[in-house]
């Protein structure tokens, strides 16, 4: 059975020793720990302990502050200290850690002994993901492994805070006031897909659901993604619900296409095949490619020859149609040989049609034509 709990208790003319005086100190450290450990919890205590350095230095300094150790012991840096940092690192964590030596020694009455205890802090070094027992996380330093000096933005926001802990640390949606979490309020990464998971046959049972997403909240940026893996987009597929996204949702404004919902940026290669296009869905005007149209005015018993010049050889689908007039026209499709003098000079195939009007003198028939060169590629 254990000890019960003692203090020291004065009486008049009661002989004092050191021992005596040794557990009056004790017992209030230790109740002093105890609140500390059990209603607080550990981490840096307000805004100090901040880590600071410049690139190219194998020196940071840690500013003056206060932290609480997972044991309730108050660490107290009263002034800035510099820490050295180590070789053969590409990143690591600074920690700070309680410690105490006896000071001061004096020397009366032939014995010599130390008349304070010092409690001076010291720094760990590790690297990310040590078990550091009893210490407080204080930054996440980059660094050039082959020296040691510092090689980037110094990370202090790994840290925690010190706070008060809650007997139950339950904290439900009654809890919370109207934007009462905020982005400042939340640790890097501290909100998970794993955190995010939902019941997706119930919409009551999701972690976020309408209700939780103030209007005009998920905007453009923040739905930003890394296109070159489908696992860190923003939005997925298995976040879509079935029938989620209509026509109504993909409008867009055609004259720009930064505007567009969809736009060519947003479509992988290769991701619209023939089985996703409807029937009728592409005409030719939308396919990649070039078009020559126009019209031509041809009288009975002439000809026209369109285009002129002629087209280099390639995929056309020519289109001609009586505009204005009475009769019929004849088309003739016809190949001819092009010199093409830029250099080097070479022989290309040109096409072009000829239309002819074969009725009276007196008629005049006008035809338009729409002639389309398909890009193979």
């Amino acid at each position: 059975m254990p000890d019960p709990i003692k203090r020291v208790n004065f009486f008049d003319r009661q002989f004092l020793r050191a021992k005596e005086f040794q557990e009056e100190q004790a017992y209030q450290i230790n109740r002093r720990r105890r609140h500390t450990q059990l209603l607080h919890t550990s981490g840096v205590a307000g805004e100090g302990l901040q880590v600071s350095g410049t690139a190219g230095s194998n020196v940071v300094t840690v500013s003056s502050g206060m932290a609480i150790d997972p044991e309730g012991k108050e660490i107290v840096l009263d002034e800035p200290r510099p820490v050295t940092m180590p070789t053969g690192q590409a990143s690591v964590e600074l920690f700070i850690e309680y410690k105490e030596e006896a000071s001061d020694a004096r020397t009366e009455s032939g014995i010599t002994g130390f008349t304070r205890i010092t409690e001076r802090p010291s720094f760990i070094v590790a690297p990310p993901g040590a078990a550091t027992p009893n210490a407080v996380k204080l930054a996440r330093i980059p660094l050039n492994a082959a020296n040691g000096q510092v090689n980037g933005p110094i990370d202090n926001s790994v840290r925690s805070g010190a706070g008060t802990a809650i007997g139950n640390l339950t904290i439900t949606t009654d809890k919370l006031a109207n934007l009462a979490v905020t982005s400042a309020k939340l640790a890097n990464n501290a909100v998970t897909t794993i955190k995010l998971q939902s019941d997706a046959a119930n919409n009551v049972n999701r972690a976020v659901g309408t209700n939780h997403i103030q209007d005009n909240a998920v905007t453009a940026a923040k739905l930003q993604s890394d296109a070159a893996t489908d696992a860190n987009r923003a939005v997925t597929a298995n976040h879509i619900k079935d029938n989620a996204v209509t026509a109504a949702k993909l409008q867009s404004d055609a004259a720009t296409d930064a505007n567009r919902a969809v736009g060519t940026n947003h479509i992988k290669d290769d991701a619209i095949t023939q089985a996703k296009v409807a029937p009728n869905a592409i005409s030719i005007k939308e396919l990649k490619g070039t078009v020559v149209e126009g019209t031509v005015e041809i009288t009975g018993g002439k000809e026209e020859i369109i285009p002129s010049p002629p087209l280099l050889a390639g995929f056309y689908i020519p289109n001609f149609a009586i505009s204005s007039g009475t009769g019929t026209i004849t088309v003739q499709e016809e190949l001819v040989n092009l010199i093409l003098s830029f250099p080097p000079i070479r022989r290309e195939v040109g096409r072009r049609w000829r239309l002819k009007n074969p009725g009276p003198a007196n008629t005049s028939i006008t035809v338009a034509f729409h002639i389309y060169k398909i890009d193979e590629s």
